[in-house]
């Protein structure tokens, strides 16, 4: 159960996404505390073709960055990207800088998109009253969290209400499929010889934010073939040094606006569903005690790249409605759509 300090922190949390969004949309969420280490998110959600997703991309158009990414995706039924060649077994090695073209194909993995249920409503491609949870968070009970920040974060504990905000974050559509390669990923993932990329190309596995995910290798395959190529892989490069960063860019990877985690078994220690470790963003992978936790304009610019209308890009006279986001007690309901767990660390409890 939630206590009173707790949900009225979790409460702040929403409070604080909807001074952000202006979409009219309603969110439900579940919370609960638990025996775990730090916090995770349950985005619900659901596939969709990628077709489908960028008709919807375009009729949300509601700032500059969004013409921009909206029209730096490809027209057609599917989408391109480079992604690592999961073997049947777990005798690949980590530093083979192999990697494989998904260009023009049929596969589930190429033309559909995992979208969680919060930005389905967002995107439209959802009734936007569904009453169904739309995700749930999960937070530590031995974590020192501080559920009251109006006067700054004591030393030793860890504001709350940002860790909420973060989690919150993930549920509204923060999520890489990258996370899922990763897991499948030998020799360290643990789904290490159960999934291969044979089985995963079947899947709806990358995100909506997945579409603006480059790297300098990407962004020459893009040039050479004159096609948007995205890099999802976690540790295959066809040029340059392993590791080499992966950054969100609207424009094909001709700028970069952020730099993203690359994986927690194979990339740089963090999941993939995170900006890259030390960014000041509120999806970053975690937060240092002692410190508020708040947004950067990083993150508001993915949230509109994605979908949502944020109300400091949106033109002046525009209407604006409001999103609300609902928080409950428990964890029920959530077997009705499909699952991913986004997990954040947080150094307190490292």
């Amino acid at each position: 159960e939630v206590g009173t300090p707790a949900l009225a922190a979790l409460n702040e949390a929403a409070s604080l996404w909807q001074s952000i969004m202006a979409d009219n949309v309603s969110i439900r969420v579940a919370a609960k505390f638990a025996d775990i280490a730090g916090a995770f998110a349950y985005p619900s959600g659901q596939e969709y073709g990628y077709a489908n997703v960028r008709e919807a991309l375009v009729r949300d158009q509601t700032s500059l960055l969004d013409v921009r990414a909206v029209s730096n995706l490809e027209r057609g039924q599917s989408f391109s990207f480079i992604v690592d060649p999961v073997p049947d077994t777990g005798a690949r090695d980590p530093q083979q800088q192999g990697y494989r073209l998904q260009q023009g194909g049929a596969s589930p993995m190429e033309t559909t998109l995992f979208v969680g249920n919060a930005n389905a409503k967002a995107l439209g491609l959802t009734p936007t009253l569904n009453t169904a949870l739309d995700g749930g968070v999960v937070f530590s009970n031995t974590e020192p969290f501080q559920f009251n920040r109006s006067n700054g974060i004591a030393q030793g504990k860890v504001d709350f209400v940002g860790v909420a905000a973060h989690e919150l974050g993930h549920v509204l559509g923060f999520t890489s499929g990258v996370d899922q390669i990763d897991l499948a990923l030998c020799p360290r993932g643990p789904l290490c010889g159960y999934e291969t990329l044979t089985s995963l190309r079947q899947q709806a596995v990358f995100t909506p934010l997945d579409l603006y995910r480059y790297s300098p290798s990407s962004r020459e395959l893009t040039l050479q073939l004159g096609v948007p190529v995205r890099d999802l892989s976690v540790t295959a490069i066809p040029f340059g040094p392993i590791f080499q960063s992966r950054f969100f860019s609207e424009t094909q990877g001709a700028t970069a606006l952020g730099q993203f985690a690359t994986g927690e078994f194979h990339g740089n220690g963090n999941q993939a569903s995170h900006w890259k470790n030390g960014t000041s963003a509120l999806m970053a992978p975690g937060v240092l005690p002692g410190v508020v936790w708040s947004y950067s304009i990083l993150d508001l610019f993915a949230f509109d790249a994605i979908g949502w209308d944020v109300r400091p890009f949106i033109p002046v006279g525009a209407p604006e409605p409001n999103t609300l986001l609902l928080i409950g007690s428990g964890l029920f309901g959530l077997g009705r759509w499909r699952r991913r767990q986004v997990r954040s660390m947080h150094p307190a409890v490292r």
